[in-house]
Parts: structure tokens; sequence; C-alpha cells
């Protein structure tokens, strides 16, 4: 809680009171002492529409489902089908405060649950049914569910690198053809305004995955989306970072949380698909971690914003907390500026002290909508940094498209020849980034290799066939860390071993890999991300950052704010306080009042606005 500075909130008398939140997990044990009366749980019913099954390898077929098969499942903890991770993400957001244990960030928020059906280890893929997640995320916001948090599921064997764009890309085309939970997920928020919150992964990609990169293919739902990767203690994230998601994702802190948890024969974390005689207790667990534990901690922080802006909606609540949040950056970042996302940790850390004090920027246009008696200040200094910062970096976008295919020669669909010339230089790097990552393993410091050879589809596909061969490859991202270097070198030692052999070689299946990516790539931004830039760009509102203030109520801004879009005040009271200032143009319309102590630029009174100065403007 220190980390996100909730103490502030809290000093506010800010404690998530009033405000209803979701999760989607493996259920919540309704005994546990420290979370009776803080949740309510759901129940998902309704029926299966397609054949599907929640987990891979050995697990796969146990737990599967059929087309048209009925579901009902509660939202409390079920010990035959579900882990502790469920409450244990429950516990950090709502726990009691009762001055044992621990308690939750936003322990007066009431939570509502809905099941995921499994453990924590149900795959994050296609066959995850849309009938079954639809209902869930929806009972959730029929419920007035304002944010909720989905720390649930890992990703498919099948998924593959998806640290890059064409990686990206390529993961997503495996949910192609049919709904799946991301379009469950999606319609939802798109009907009820509902904010999703997803762990990004634990993989130490360049990207996060599927369900936390789907606004860079459906932009529309960007507003509704927060993708959590995890920040250590010592802040470093060894964890999916932002990526090409980083205007709507931001970091939470993560390793050794301490919240409730489910215990089993004696264990305190219940790693679920028990049996009915087992013993099941309500525990305590000093180890949870990964961006599984740093997503509640976000979800959370946005309930104490809603409470402490009632005012503002689900996603201005949302804008706010990232432009509120604490900058972080790393060696991994370059040319970083401490006003704007980057690629590792999005946003950065939630700020709740600065939170409490309004906006720091505007993301577009801003509503506040203070009631008759409502009144409230901002002194945060407001400017709009990220998004002039978003409108450079998205022309370059476009322009380096067009300068691809033009040197490329690309139009229309891509021919056969013209990806071969494209992945043919894959092919003559691919040897001496396979080397170089496998040596690095040897290190435990790798991440600068990985990243490397995740560029080069070619590489990355024979990259990991060598790494399927080893013992520890499948525990890839573990092998960074201190404690695991043993393993990290028994990995190198094997890789090296096979380098020698008659596998070191590139195969015409890693080159169709190569191939696939492209197309894939080409399409995404030819038929989507082209069009949607160059509409975007065309506007000439997209990247201004405004307010307008409505309501009877009364806002004083006291910062010096530097957003250029207009100033509108529709009703009420919008004042600049003595010190604060603003550039945009203002326009007072009917029953509005602008009050100036401060600095304004210039004001537009129409009929039954009314202008008040106090001080110089």
């Amino acid at each position: 809680m220190a980390d996100v500075k909730a103490e502030y909130a809290y000093a506010h008398g800010i404690t998530g009171k009033g405000i209803k939140i979701g999760e989607v997990d493996s259920g919540i044990l309704a005994n546990h002492p420290q979370l009776q009366g803080q949740f309510t749980p759901l129940k998902v019913e309704g029926t299966y529409g397609l054949d599907g099954d929640r987990y891979e390898k050995e697990e796969a077929g146990k737990w599967n489902w059929k087309n048209g098969e009925k579901f009902s499942v509660s939202g409390n903890y079920d010990p035959l089908i579900n882990d502790s991770h469920g409450t244990a993400a429950a516990g950090e957001m709502v726990g009691r405060r009762d001055g044992l244990e621990m308690h939750g960030i936003a322990f007066d928020a009431h939570l509502y649950s809905a099941n995921s059906g499994g453990t924590d280890m149900t795959i994050f893929g296609p066959a995850v049914d849309y009938e079954y997640f639809k209902e869930a995320y929806a009972v959730l916001s029929r419920n007035a569910v304002r944010v909720v948090n989905s720390s649930w599921g890992q990703e498919s064997e099948k998924s593959g690198n998806y640290g890059t764009l064409a990686g990206t890309t390529r993961l997503h085309s495996l949910f192609s053809g049919k709904k799946t939970f991301l379009d469950a997920a999606t319609e939802v928020s798109q009907q009820y305004g509902t904010i999703q919150v997803w762990a990004n992964g634990n993989e130490e990609r360049d990207n996060p995955r599927a369900v936390s990169t789907l606004p860079y293919l459906k932009p529309e739902i960007e507003k509704y989306w927060i993708g959590v990767t995890g920040v250590d203690k010592d802040g470093k994230s060894h964890y999916d970072r932002c990526g090409i998601a980083k205007y709507w994702c931001m970091a939470g802190p993560t390793i050794d949380i301490y919240s409730t948890s489910v215990g089993r024969n004696g264990n305190t974390y219940d790693l679920g698909h028990g049996k009915p005689d087992d013993k099941i207790t309500a525990g305590y667990t000093p180890v949870y971690n990964g961006t599984s534990a740093a997503a509640p901690n976000v979800t959370a922080s946005l309930a104490l914003v809603m409470q402490r802006f009632p005012y503002l909606d689900n996603s201005q609540a949302r804008n706010l907390l990232f432009t509120t949040a604490t900058h972080l950056t790393d060696e991994r970042v370059t040319n970083d500026n401490p006003n704007v996302p980057n690629d590792v940790f999005g946003w950065g850390r939630p700020n709740l002290e600065k939170a409490m004090k309004g906006p720091s920027q505007f993301l577009g246009r801003v509503e506040a909508n203070l009631s008759t008696g409502e009144n409230d200040t901002w002194s945060n200094d407001i400017s709009q940094v990220a998004l002039d910062q978003r409108k450079r970096e998205e022309t370059d976008d476009a322009a380096d498209w067009t300068k691809r295919k033009n040197n490329g020669g690309w139009s229309g669909s891509l021919r056969d020849g013209q990806l071969e010339t494209a992945v043919n230089p894959q092919r003559n790097t691919a040897p001496e980034l396979i080397k170089s990552l496998a040596q690095a393993i040897g290190t435990g410091n790798f991440a600068k290799e990985q990243s490397a050879i995740y560029k080069n589809e070619t590489a990355g596909s024979v990259f990991q066939r060598l790494l399927s061969k080893t013992t520890y490859g499948k525990f890839l991202s573990l092998l960074s860390k201190p404690i695991n270097l043993w393993a990290a070198k028994t990995t190198a030692a094997q890789l090296s071993d096979l380098l020698k052999g008659p596998d070191f070689v590139i195969l015409d299946s890693d080159i169709a890999e190569g191939k696939k990516a492209l197309q894939l790539e080409y399409a995404l931004m030819e038929n989507t991300r082209v069009p949607y830039l160059a509409k975007k760009l065309a506007d000439p509102s997209a990247y201004l950052g405004g307010l307008t203030k409505s309501g009877a109520g009364s806002l004083w801004l006291t910062g010096k704010n530097t957003y250029r879009g207009d100033t509108i005040v529709n009703g009420g009271e919008l004042g600049i306080g003595a010190g604060g200032s603003i550039i945009s143009a203002s326009i007072i319309n009917n029953t509005g009042l602008l009050t100036v102590d401060g600095k304004t630029a210039a004001v537009t009174a129409n009929p039954g606005g009314r202008l008040k100065v106090n001080a110089p403007g």
C-alpha cells in the first residue's frame, strides 16, 4: 500500500466506500474471515457455444466442455475446480480492515465475484468459450460494477513469441474466425462502460499478452482498457512489458504481496483441483507475486480514484490514475520523457497522493459534471504532453509504414516472391542471434539478446525449437532470476550442445513462420492500423486536451495549466485560483460562471454566461 501511497487517500477519507468493483478469477473462499461481508458471489449461468477446453498438455481433456452443455458456476471458491488465486486477488483489493493480518487497498469497496471456472492455469486462448465469459463479465456489469480485475490465466503454448508487432499480430490471428473471451469482454465494456484491468503476463516479452494489446487492433475499446505489468521492490520489471500497449498500461507493485489465501491439507496456498475429502482452511500467503498480484493493486487504486471524483465517468477516472502515476524507467528505455508513458512501465506506478489532487494531464476532452452543492479543487498542473508525444509517434508510425511499403515495392496483397525477398535476410542473421542468446542465458542476464532474437521471426522459430529440447526451456522467463542461475547455466550448456548438432538448422517451416508473420502484420497495418491513424491525424481535435465544466456545482483550478483545448463552462462555476492559470480559450455558456483570481487567455461570454475577474487576467 505504501508503494501506491494509499495512506494519502485514507487521509482524505477515501477508502473505496460506495464503489462496486469486480473480479473474474478462480472464486473467493466464502468463509474467509478477512473477506466475509466484503464480496458478493454471482452465478455464471448459460450454455456453451462451442467445444472447448480450459487446459493444455497433461491437463487437456480433464476439464473440457461440449457445445450445447449448460453451465452454472458460483462466484465462491470451489475446491474441486478452483485454486487460491481468486481469493488472493480479492484480499489485495478489499480485505477487511480490522487490525488483523492485512487489509485491502480499497477495503470499503464492495467486490463482486464471477468464477472463471478453473484455476490460474486456465489457458488465455481461443478455446476459452465466448458464451461463458460473455455472461461472466456481463453479470458483473449488470450489478453496476465499474471496474473488473482479471488476473486469471496463462497464454497458450501456441502463442509463440508476441514480443514484436508481427508476433502480436500472429497471436491475435489465433482468435480469428469465431468469437472468444476477447470479444466477450469487449462487448460488455462497450455496452456498460466497464473498465477492464488485465495482468500482462510474466514471460518478460517486449509486449504483453493478447488481451492487453487488443486495443491496438480495436482502438475503439482503448478507453475501457488497462494492461498491468509488474514492478519489483527494486524498481525492476521481470514481466511482460507494456510495449505497444503503453498508452493504456501501467505498473502495479508485486513480489511478496501478503494477502488472503485458501489452504488445502496443511498447505497455505491451494494450487487447485483437489478431492472432496480435502481439508480446506482460510489462510494467508506472503508470496502472492507476478502480474497476477500487480493487477489487483491497480484495480483497487482506481476504485479509490472513483470515490474521490464521483463526477468523473469510468474512463476519465482511469485517465486520472494514469496521468498522476509515478514515472518509472530503467536501462531498457531510451530517450525517456518523465511526462509520457514508456515501453517498459507504461504510465508507471499508481500515486494516490498525487491522484487526490486531480488530473495532471488531459488525454482528450474531460467533462466535469458537478451537481448542486458539489465543490472541488484540482491543484495539479494540467498539461497535454502525452497527447503531443502520441501525435508525433503516430505521425512517425504512419510515415514509417509508407516508407517500408515503398522500399519493399509492396502494394495490394503480398506475393510469395515479395515475402521471400523480405524474409531472406532473417536467414542470414539468425545463426549469430541464436548463438548470442544461448550464451547470454548462462549469465542470467539475457533480456537484450532475447529482445533481438524475437525481432527476427525465423531466428525466433529456430530458437523455440531448440529451447523445447532443453530441460528448463519452458521456464525461460524465470531463468533471469538470481535464484535460478543454476538452471540458466544448465539450459545454456544444453543449447550449446544443440548448436553443434543436426538440430541447429533453418528449416523451411522456420522461413514459413517469418513469411506468415509478415503477411499478418501487413494485413493489420493496411486494413486497420493505418486507416485508423489517417483518420485520427486528420481530426484537429484528436490530440487536444480540453475541459467542459457542467452541472450547478463549483470546480477550481489552482495549477499552471497548459492544455490547449477549449475550456468550456456550461453550468455552475469554474474558478481559476490565485497563482493558477490556463492558456486555452475559454467559452462561457448560459448559466455558466467563470471566476478568475489568476490568469486566463481569451474569454468569450455567450448570452447568459458570466465572467467575474478578481485579479488581472
